[in-house]
Order: C-alpha cells, then structure tokens, then sequence
C-alpha cells in the first residue's frame, strides 16, 4: 500500500509499517495526532532535563475517572513522528525504570517550542 497516496495531508508517513493492522491503526489515530503531538510537547516544555518514552507514557497515560490520556501505543509514534519534524531530540540516556537497561531522553528543540507558540 503506498503510504503517500493514503495519507496524501500528513507531514509524515504513516502507518510506519505497511500491515493491514497499522494501516487501521493510522486511519483511526488520524484526527487525533496533531493533538497528541502537542500533548507530549507541552509535556517535554515543562520538563528541562527531558523525559523518556515510559515517563512520557506516565505523565500521559488515560486516567480512568476522566476523558483522555494517551496510551503507550500513542506516545512512540508520536515521539518519532516529532524527531522527524526537529521538534524533539534523545538527549542522552537514564537507567530505565527496572535499572537493567537505559532508557533515551527526549527533550524538545527550539522548532518544537516555536511550533507550540505559533499553532497556540
């Protein structure tokens, strides 16, 4: 499936992978990535030493007793959709939460932070 015809609108490809599950999966989060992109910006704007994917995915993860919230299933892709775009770089790494493995820390660039004043 060509991934440019599909989403002729969209600054970068989706789905990442060309199965029938991540064609569904793009055509459902569509509407909904503009939105989580800024999330998780706004996220990494007030957090100066940067987050990984797993505390990003903390932060934003759906609060049962509230409409929204982000799945971790969300928040990846959305992340690399952002290193594309400049708006998000890894910035070194952290031990990872059950400290046998180092976990990348995303932090947001100066494009990321003048694409959330310009689209505010």
């Amino acid at each position: 499936m060509n991934r440019q015809r599909l989403f002729p609108n969209i600054d970068i490809p989706a789905p990442s992978v060309d199965t029938p599950a991540s064609i569904e999966a793009a055509e459902k989060i569509g509407p909904r990535r503009e939105t989580q992109r800024r999330v998780i910006l706004l996220a990494l704007s007030v957090r100066p030493f940067g987050l990984t994917r797993t505390e990003m995915y903390d932060v934003l993860r759906p609060d049962p007793t509230r409409d929204g919230g982000m799945t971790e299933s969300s928040v990846r892709p959305r992340v690399v959709e952002l290193r594309d775009l400049g708006h998000v770089v890894e910035a070194g790494y952290r031990p990872s939460g059950s400290g046998r493995n180092r976990a990348a820390v995303v932090k947001i660039t100066a494009a990321g932070r003048r694409w959330l004043r310009e689209t505010s």
